[in-house]
């Protein structure tokens, strides 16, 4: 069974860039206040600020994991509390050897920051086992990351609502009622956002 899960993004910049570069090179620049790939922006190199992704969960963090508070990364040492810690369970950083961020998420990054809207959530798909879940790792060691949606259509919603009524509930009579009830109540929402 799969579900995904919501994580915090978040970008930190390479301090050291010169070493930074030439072993672990970042896939994003950071020049005049827009991100760039860092192969489009080679003319700008000595000035841009190179930046990595990382994508943070709740978990319980472990001796060995890597971890952030948010301004720098760490290797966790060998203690017991990590108040103000997360857990970092993919980047663009290969130096830490964890699942990669698809490609396909960095460049939808860049363009909504320069878009000014800076993705700080996704969902991360989940493979379950047994109850036991773990983060989904594909063959090129990339994790599957999707943007979290804060709007949905009249028809993502009555096929949301309806899924739940196939699952939950055997009742016809249900059924049409509630046919009844979200017709009723979409026009009322619609009269409600006429008067504001």
């Amino acid at each position: 069974m799969k579900e995904y899960k919501k994580h915090k993004v978040i970008m930190l910049s390479i301090k050291d860039t010169s070493k930074e570069i030439k072993e672990y090179p970042s896939p994003i620049a950071l020049y005049d206040d827009e991100l760039f790939h860092k192969h489009s922006c080679m003319y700008t190199l000595e000035k841009a600020i190179f930046q990595h992704l990382y994508i943070l969960s709740d978990d319980k963090i472990k001796v060995g994991d890597w971890i952030t508070d948010t301004n720098k990364v760490y290797e966790a040492p060998e203690i017991d509390a990590f108040i103000g810690f997360k857990k970092i369970i993919a980047s663009t950083d290969i130096s830490l050897e964890l699942p990669q961020i698809p490609q396909s998420f960095i460049n939808t990054y860049i363009e909504e920051y320069n878009n000014d809207n800076i993705i700080d959530e996704v969902n991360v798909e989940y493979i379950y086992y047994n109850e036991e879940g773990s983060v989904r790792i594909n063959m090129g060691n990339t994790i599957n990351i999707s943007l979290i949606k804060d709007s949905y259509s009249r028809e993502e919603v009555i096929l949301l609502i309806n899924k739940f009524l196939s699952d939950n509930i055997k009742t016809p009579i249900l059924k049409d009622n509630f046919d009844k009830w979200i017709e009723q109540n979409i026009k009322k929402i619609k009269l409600l956002k006429l008067k504001q």
